[in-house]
């Protein structure tokens, strides 16, 4: 009795396999002489057991080929060799990412995450430590217990430029209140005053 034509699909099914299997299979050449066509030009199966004969006998020959043997001093396909590259073991916890120009070493037994939030909390409080000290500054500041070191500074300089005039006007004043000794006293107190602001200027630049 005469078998019925079957669809890939269906020997597929008969196989166990995938009907693009068998579609790669026919498309191969692998089944030649069980294959035919039906009214629409669509490939069929017309004797499932010759399809089995020779999906057998042509598998069976794919598989027992040996591969082709690489020319003298070819390396073997990049493909091949990631595909027998053993694949590392992956880390449960991803990395988190060092701060940008420091390197962080991580403590054994600390999971990455945990050492991440606590150099972000680090942080937080300096910068909350920060600007506690600039709010004391400038409370401080408002109720007059600091003051302008530029403003105190220009200030001194001011006082000590006034003694000086003073000072040097002290010999002529002399002369004035003591005429018939002003050519006597007069140039000693002179010398003595400036001598005095030397040894004072020498001995502010010293400390």
């Amino acid at each position: 009795m005469d078998q019925l034509p079957i669809s890939l699909s269906a020997y597929a099914g008969r196989r166990g396999v995938t009907p693009k299997a068998v579609s790669k299979a026919v498309a191969a050449g692998r089944l030649v002489a069980s294959i035919g066509r039906d009214a629409r030009g669509q490939p069929v199966v017309l004797d499932p057991e010759l399809a089995d004969r020779e999906w057998e006998a042509n598998t069976r020959q794919r598989a027992d080929r040996p591969a082709p043997a690489l020319p003298r001093g070819a390396s073997e396909p990049a493909s091949s060799a990631r595909a027998a590259a053993p694949t590392p073991p992956q880390s449960e916890d991803p990395p988190a990412p060092a701060p940008r120009g420091r390197r962080v070493d991580l403590p054994e037994g600390v999971p990455v995450y945990h050492v991440s939030q606590a150099i972000r909390a680090h942080h937080a409080a300096r910068q909350q430590a920060a600007a506690a000290d600039q709010a004391e500054l400038d409370l401080a500041a408002r109720r007059g217990r600091l003051v302008d070191v530029t403003e105190i500074t220009s200030e001194f300089n001011a006082h000590i430029s006034n003694a000086k005039a003073r000072l040097l006007a002290l010999p002529t004043r002399v002369g004035q209140e003591l005429p018939d000794l002003a050519e006597r006293v007069v140039p000693v107190v002179d010398r003595l005053i400036r001598a005095a602001l030397q040894e004072l200027a020498a001995d502010g630049r010293g400390h």
